[in-house]
């Protein structure tokens, strides 16, 4: 086994570890494994939202323009997509852009990134969601169930040898470099400025962002139903629960999104992505709550009955970021949609 942690990154710790040192895995799991040069990860968050079924034409334009801008000088590493209807009813399209340098995608966002401007993209019937991590490379971790990567690992070398730090609670914690000195510990408050329909809001420090995943596409027979019968509507009601309900909590907010081709058509990969007020609220939740308990429960009978994940993969990535690692903008949008969740009634 090898830490989670690249050796380049190992510091002497003052934090304490959640690891018992007896502790063995359950079962093998793995981090993405990046370039020494890379020192930031860039996660940009685009969507669109209106109601019913069917995209206005402003929204179709707006990302087919927005597709033709990511191959552009300087565009996106990697971009993925996904559909969700939201809490509030309103489709939502959403696209996922990654770079591995802070420059490159800044160079980028300058030339061609007016997702939120509205002398570009005010419209009456469509909503612009724009939000993006810039952490520092130490402020990221990963964890997979198998080697086939998803989201920001798309872009990783390789991936490491099973992984001690995992399959207890608090174990993300111990993947992240930055928490080996640093208890991640929350500070200020959200900020939000309204000029017409558009709303910015300026993040506090180590705000936290977590992406987790299933790719399904390999079950097959009993697994495969199993999965869609009983573990996934448990997930769904978890997921429910954090975007109608986790403000309480301390989760800011959460969307359950289906995964798409570039044609709209939905692939059986599926992920949680959701930002809170800190790391600590989101391990609670992971660790106490009914909701994720039932979650963690259930997938345990599933690995238990048919001796492992049978086809079912498993992945996160999750962030801490510094209070100017982060940019939050709304326009046209609803008020439960992202931070917007968190303002408070004028």
């Amino acid at each position: 086994m090898e830490s989670a942690i690249p050796d380049r990154l190992v510091l002497e710790r003052t934090e304490p570890l959640r690891m018992r040192s007896n502790w063995s895995p359950p079962s093998p799991a793995f981090s993405a494994r990046f370039d020494d040069h890379v020192d930031t990860v860039v996660m940009a968050y685009l969507g669109t939202q209106y109601r019913g079924d069917v995209a206005p034409n402003s929204a179709i334009d707006a990302v087919n323009e927005l597709r033709e801008l990511t191959t552009r000088a300087d565009g996106p590493a990697h971009r993925d997509a996904a559909r969700f209807v939201d809490a509030s009813g309103y489709t939502n399209d959403l696209n996922v852009l990654y770079w591995l340098d802070l420059g490159t995608y800044q160079r980028w966002a300058k030339e061609n990134l007016r997702w939120t401007d509205p002398s570009v993209h005010a419209s009456e019937d469509v909503g612009f969601f724009l939000e993006v991590a810039t952490p520092s490379f130490d402020r990221f971790e990963t964890i997979f169930g198998g080697r086939k990567m998803e989201g920001a690992s798309v872009l990783s070398h390789g991936i490491s040898d099973e992984i001690p730090e995992h399959g207890y609670w608090g174990s993300a914690r111990d993947r992240f470099p930055v928490a080996q000195t640093n208890p991640l510990s929350p500070n200020g408050s959200l900020e939000f400025a309204r000029d017409g329909d558009l709303v910015v809001v300026t993040p506090h420090e180590n705000m936290c962002l977590i992406r987790s995943g299933q790719d399904w596409a390999k079950t097959v027979d009993e697994p495969r139903e199993r999965y869609l019968g009983t573990i996934e509507p448990v997930l769904a009601t978890g997921m429910k629960f954090l975007a109608e309900e986790g403000l309480e909590i301390g989760c800011y907010g959460n969307r359950y999104v289906t995964v798409v081709d570039d044609d709209g058509a939905e692939l059986s990969k599926s992920y949680g992505t959701s930002w809170w007020h800190s790391l600590a609220e989101l391990e609670k939740w992971s660790k106490s709550h009914p909701t994720h308990l039932k979650i963690f429960g259930t997938f345990g009978q599933y690995v238990h009955e048919f001796g492992g994940a049978v086809g079912l993969r498993l992945y996160h990535e999750v962030t801490v970021v510094e209070a100017d690692q982060a940019r939050f903008e709304y326009l046209g949008c609803h008020r439960q949609t992202g931070l917007l969740n968190a303002m408070p009634s004028a």
